[in-house]
């Protein structure tokens, strides 16, 4: 190894001092660089290509702790990190079930570094003793990146111009509601989802297409039909009728996480979960990859495309948006919006990675949801392993730093945003007030939007 490879290693030794940093790989040659978020990393390009999952299911063991007789979801050996995998709030006991299971539902949480998940990324192993399934099913965290919406169906419009062919008066029937002036700043329910704006003509704007702001997406969807009737300075009234307009996007344009960049079976652009059948009396070992942060987002600042923990706490609650305005959910709203802005319903997005057993009637006998948190310093992950309290939130410290973080002084502990550093960033802490249009765009994480 030559003396300026030794340099770059003592480097990122000492920048790392108090992290359990770990790589694994084979002979290394090259050195690759990459620039995000105003850091550049160096990394060794290792002359044998990563084992794909299969080769890596094949190759498997069980991990110490765990018994092959049991079903659970663990983070592999292959990986090495300084983590902890467990049942929700109960620290000391393993994400699996045992012959004294009672319940068939678990909620997990994986304690996993913030430089681990952003740097290297996560895997998943799913271990099914034989006959234990007769088919499970795999299914990705994924979200909203952006506010997404449907388009209303029937737009009409009834203007009139004068002779400098300025609209003067504009008139509008959405999807069947009482006439009522375009531009008003408080539309019906059923405009809600639609913006007019006037000039020498009267145009209108889906309010789920920001493709013209930076980092925006069209995610209006659906088809509608737009009849007007403008009358000019002489009395003339042109009608016109057209049928089949596209609002030009999708909900599946606008989605994120490892449904996105780490999942193959994808329909209309949202994740599907994913079924294999299991073979009788055969053991089956499931592996799940999911890419780093750093690869999953050009320009990544936060971890929220891998780690999806967020305190489940019943405080998101859904203010002032149309016909569900009050509903509370447990759930951040880009994962549960719920409805659109007119009260229509929209997909629920998976917050969990989940991990399910079937037996042929498609019922679930088991089901593991797992939530990635990730810690932010060694001393709070050891503080929660061994006694289950740690910072506020498990192993995480929240978004104001302690009075003293290893390494530099002065530094941040939690150096990289996760899902409730979003939740609680101004102007949201917990609620969700649609009514101020203004705020709307700050409910989604917009990661992952290249």
């Amino acid at each position: 190894m030559n003396g300026s490879l030794k340099v770059v290693q003592a480097i990122v030794l000492l920048s790392f001092a108090g992290l359990f940093f770990t790589s694994c790989g084979g002979n290394q040659s090259t050195l690759a660089s990459t620039t995000t978020s105003g850091t550049t990393t160096v990394e060794p390009t290792p002359t044998a290509s990563e084992p794909t999952e299969e080769e890596e299911e094949a190759s498997a063991t069980i991990p110490a702790g765990y018994d092959a007789s049991q079903l659970f979801v663990t983070i592999p050996d292959s990986i090495a990190f300084q983590s902890l995998t467990s049942l929700e709030s109960l620290y000391s006991t393993k994400c699996s079930f045992t012959s004294a299971s009672v319940v068939n539902d678990l909620v997990c949480n994986f304690e996993v570094g913030e430089l681990d998940l952003f740097y290297t990324g996560m895997k998943f192993q799913f271990n099914v003793p034989a006959n234990a399934c007769k088919y499970i099913r795999t299914e990705p965290y994924w979200y909203y990146n952006h506010e997404v919406g449907y388009g209303p169906q029937d737009i009409q419009i009834t203007a009139a111009k004068n002779a400098s062919g300025v609209v003067t008066t504009a008139t509008c029937i959405v999807d069947g509601s009482a006439p009522y002036t375009c531009t008003t700043a408080t539309p019906p329910t059923s405009g809600a989802d639609v913006t007019f704006s006037t000039s020498d003509e009267v145009t209108v704007k889906c309010n789920y297409d920001t493709s013209d702001e930076e980092g925006g997406k069209n995610c209006c969807a659906g088809k509608y039909r737009l009849r007007t009737n403008i009358t000019d300075s002489s009395g003339i009234t042109v009608p016109t009728d057209e049928s089949g307009k596209s609002w030009g996007g999708s909900l599946g344009n606008c989605t994120g996480g490892p449904g996105k960049h780490s999942w193959d079976l994808i329909s209309g652009g949202i994740p599907s979960g994913a079924i294999e059948r299991v073979l009788p009396n055969t053991p089956r070992t499931k592996i799940y990859k999911v890419i780093s942060t750093s690869e999953a987002t050009a320009g990544a600042h936060d971890n929220i495309a891998v780690a999806n923990y967020f305190t489940r706490n019943g405080l998101h609650t859904h203010t002032g948006y149309g016909p569900q305005s009050g509903t509370t959910s447990t759930e951040p709203y880009f994962t549960t919006p719920i409805s659109d802005r007119s009260g229509t319903k929209i997909r629920r997005a998976n917050p969990f990675y989940s991990f399910e057993c079937l037996d042929e009637s498609f019922e679930t006998n088991y089901r593991i949801q797992v939530m990635v948190q990730e810690w932010n310093t060694v001393a709070n992950l050891q503080s929660y392993m061994a006694t289950g309290v740690s910072g506020t939130m498990g192993a995480d410290e929240d978004r104001t730093a302690p009075a003293f973080c290893p390494g530099i002084p002065g530094e941040d502990c939690n150096n990289v945003r996760d899902i409730d550093d979003l939740i609680m960033d101004e102007p949201l802490n917990g609620t969700y007030d649609m009514s101020n249009s203004s705020f709307r765009s700050d409910f989604f994480p917009r990661a992952d939007a290249n």
